[in-house]
């Protein structure tokens, strides 16, 4: 079964069941290191996106183009390194190339031969391409389409190499709206890897939040203990708009406002639990356990800060003013 074109026809396997068909057609061993964190790349965390891991691991077995396509701080880098490091090539052979800063035609079509006359074993990743100018997009196409560099005499081959290409949105948005050429559309449309956004991923936003803690942590050189319970709770109820990059802002900020050797809270997160944990209560049976188990005893101003932020939380929801004795 799979999805229909306009006038009905079958447009083969829908996206789940390729990802399944090249899951399943992977050998044992790659299979085991596809699905498993512990031997997967630095910073691979437990969270197989739905089946995107699985397809740039798949996919990396060819020189195909790949479109990888999803919102702004979903893991789209992620899932391009892990199609790059799965092919055999050494990390520091993958050349990001951000479109948002070229300024002009001639600056795209200038760095861009440069990055291809250079990119002999290495993958190129153009972040936004959609965002260069028509006849910039066009030349792009022409030369991966083709494999040879544009105005040389004789013809010249492009040197081996591997195409990566960020989209913030799928292929058929981006042509609907006049951003995308259908050109350079056709070029990375073969497979797309589409990344889901993070409210679809809930299981893994704790792994996150511990990974991205733990690098934080290593790159300031302190120490901190973790996420409080509260604090837990809190990451798996938030909507993360942002994704991961908002899981690594908030982060980022707690660590800023918080000492070492301490404890995150959602105070120092900005997160508050609102009228869901109100619901569950404070003493339940969750955070009983979770502090009996971890040894984390909040202090009475902890225990105070994150009333105040639950109750301020719930008045915003509501569009109801307490009187100032209520809230304590």
């Amino acid at each position: 079964d799979g999805p229909r074109g306009e006038w009905g026809y079958w447009r083969g396997p829908s996206r789940r069941i390729r990802a399944a068909a090249m899951t399943a057609s992977l050998p044992r061993d790659k299979l085991s290191r596809t699905t498993d964190a512990r031997s997967g790349p630095a910073g691979y965390v437990l969270d197989n996106m739905e089946g995107a891991v699985d397809q740039a691991a798949f996919l990396a077995r060819t020189d195909t183009p790949v479109a990888i396509v999803g919102a702004r701080g979903t893991g789209k880098m992620y899932i391009a390194r892990i199609f790059h490091t799965r092919a055999g090539l050494s990390p520091d052979t993958l050349v990001a190339i951000d479109c948002r800063e070229f300024r002009n035609r001639d600056d795209a079509n200038r760095r861009i031969r440069h990055a291809l006359q250079g990119g002999a074993g290495k993958t190129l990743v153009f972040k936004s391409p959609q965002l260069m100018s028509a006849d910039a997009q066009l030349r792009l196409a022409r030369q991966i389409a083709t494999r040879q560099f544009l105005d040389t005499e004789p013809a010249a081959y492009l040197p081996a190499m591997r195409f990566v290409a960020l989209f913030p949105d799928s292929l058929n948005n981006l042509l609907t709206s006049g951003e995308l050429q259908p050109r350079l559309a056709s070029v990375f449309a073969a497979y797309p890897i589409r990344v889901p956004p993070m409210r679809h991923r809930q299981q893994a936003i704790l792994r996150w939040a511990h990974k991205i803690l733990a690098q934080e942590c290593a790159l300031r050189n302190v120490v901190v203990k973790g996420f409080t319970p509260e604090a837990e709770q809190a990451l798996r109820e938030h909507p993360w708009h942002g994704n991961i990059s908002e899981i690594r802002q908030r982060v980022v900020h707690a660590l800023e406002r918080r000492p070492g050797g301490a404890w995150l809270t959602p105070v120092e997160l900005k997160l508050a639990l609102g009228d869901r944990s109100r619901s569950a209560g404070v003493a339940s049976p969750l955070r009983r356990r979770d502090r009996e188990t971890e040894g984390y005893t909040p202090s009475a101003l902890e225990e105070l800060r994150q009333a105040l932020a639950d109750l301020l939380q719930q008045c915003v929801h509501t569009e109801q003013a307490l009187p100032l004795g209520s809230w304590l």
